[in-house]
């Protein structure tokens, strides 16, 4: 299973991306090619991060992971992705397992199951055939034009298209657990990059690289 894991950023948070290199997308295998994205701006980026053509603000989110997913279909092979934010800890070996135990092609946290849609956040799940009707619409707007943000977004494309949400605690929303070795969460979302470096001790008995401690 081929799962590509698409991370939502901006110019800003550089510190964001160097704790997830230094933590858990230490663990993605061959078959988890991932990449950064951000919005336009001024001077380079990092070799695994992709400069998408929108603006960088949160309320461009709608366009961006949008175009961000476009990339994704046209650039990368796989038959899953995932969509997190930069202060989103992953678990990537659970992945697999929690979508071969999916009744759906979209996948999400409980976090939303009344509107019925995947938080960014806690991570947005697509097949490749969901990912592909995703980037073949037209390029949404900002907000508030699309008040739903792009999750919501994309909710409502894969909900016209007749698919609807399998909804797990495993993508954890809130800040109230993170995965460990005595559970079985897939990720957690909100996490500082301090915390980042704790949490991937914690679940995997080594230090993370760039620790003072390392």
């Amino acid at each position: 299973m081929r799962i590509a894991v698409l991370i939502c950023s901006c110019r800003a948070y550089a510190h964001k991306r160097v704790a997830q290199r230094d933590t858990w997308l230490r663990k993605l295998t061959p078959d988890m090619p991932y990449f950064f994205y951000v919005g336009r701006g001024e001077g380079a980026v990092e070799p695994d991060v992709v400069e998408i053509d929108a603006l960088d603000g949160y309320n461009d989110l709608p366009p961006k992971t949008h175009l961000a997913i476009r990339h994704a279909v046209s650039t990368l092979e796989f038959d899953w992705m995932i969509r997190l934010d930069d202060d989103t800890f992953m678990a990537p070996e659970r992945l697999p397992g929690l979508i071969g135990a999916a009744t759906s092609q979209y996948i999400g946290s409980d976090r939303c199951y009344v509107p019925m849609y995947a938080t960014g956040g806690a991570g947005v799940i697509l097949s490749r055939a969901l990912a592909e009707l995703v980037a073949a619409q037209p390029t949404p707007g900002s907000c508030p034009q699309n008040p739903d943000q792009d999750d919501g977004w994309i909710g409502l494309v894969v909900r016209n298209a007749g698919h609807k949400l399998f909804w797990t605690p495993r993508l954890h929303h809130e800040r109230a657990m993170r995965p460990g070795p005595h559970n079985d969460l897939v990720t957690g979302h909100w996490v500082l990059p301090s915390e980042m470096r704790r949490t991937y001790a914690t679940l995997y008995g080594e230090r993370a690289s760039g620790s003072p401690d390392h």
